[in-house]
């Protein structure tokens, strides 16, 4: 008994904070169904499968309501006062300091301003928390040396808990009319909002996953950008995600 709370001690200190309420749910041998009762008659709801990914490393709390129930799971399983809490706050500074520097689009590109505006447009925060870590393109070149097609692998990895979007930008060559491109998703993602600016042919999109990522999750998309002739009678261009 001494060596298992011994245990549950030390991972407490050292979490992370999945692990660390696994054990105790372990050493205190309580069942989802039993904490989620002991919670409710504090006051405090949370369903079991919430319960289930916060123990897995699925899902960290993060609403208010979600870290009043850890302060409560801290009396429930027996725990020193801020031990989960902590862990939680202590992955939280971990993630920020692993955030690479980011660059921002004027450094990047003439367009920035417009597409500065678009992200706003979308709500989009300074600091989305997503960074690339691999990017690959193939690009097919037409007879009249334009590009028809551009075949793209995105890897990106979380640094905040909660990301449920990405925001993809795309600029076609000199002459082409953003309105005309078509934005389809296929695998992982399905397209939202689109917004364009006609006098620089920016689009940007959001691609939204199907789950809320947490963090350092890393997520892969794939998809083809077919683009049109620069004359208006050419079919649109669809620009789809996989």
């Amino acid at each position: 008994m001494q060596h298992i709370e011994a245990e549950l001690a030390r991972v407490l200190h050292t979490g992370p904070f999945h692990l660390a309420l696994r054990t105790a749910l372990s050493v205190r041998g309580l069942p989802l169904q039993r904490v989620q009762h002991h919670l409710a008659h504090r006051g405090v709801k949370v369903g079991v499968t919430s319960l289930s990914y916060w123990k897995q490393g699925a899902r960290r709390p993060q609403r208010a309501e979600s870290l009043r129930a850890v302060e409560a799971l801290e009396e429930v399983l027996r725990l020193p006062g801020d031990s989960l809490l902590r862990l939680l706050r202590a992955g939280d500074a971990r993630a920020d300091a692993e955030r690479p520097a980011a660059r921002s689009y004027r450094s990047l590109m003439k367009a920035a301003g417009a597409v500065e505006r678009l992200l706003d447009a979308l709500g989009s925060p300074a600091d989305g928390g997503l960074h690339t870590v691999g990017h690959q393109e193939r690009v097919r070149i037409g007879a009249g040396r334009e590009m028809q097609c551009r075949d793209s692998q995105h890897v990106v990895r979380t640094h905040h808990n909660g990301i449920d979007r990405y925001l993809a930008v795309y600029r076609g060559d000199p002459g082409r009319d953003p309105a005309r491109v078509a934005v389809a998703a296929r695998e992982n993602c399905r397209a939202g909002r689109i917004r364009r600016d006609q006098e620089t042919g920016v689009l940007v999109t959001e691609l939204l996953f199907d789950t809320r990522l947490q963090v350092r999750f890393t997520q892969v998309s794939a998809g083809r950008r077919a683009v049109t002739a620069r004359t208006s009678p050419s079919p649109a261009g669809t620009v789809a995600f996989t």
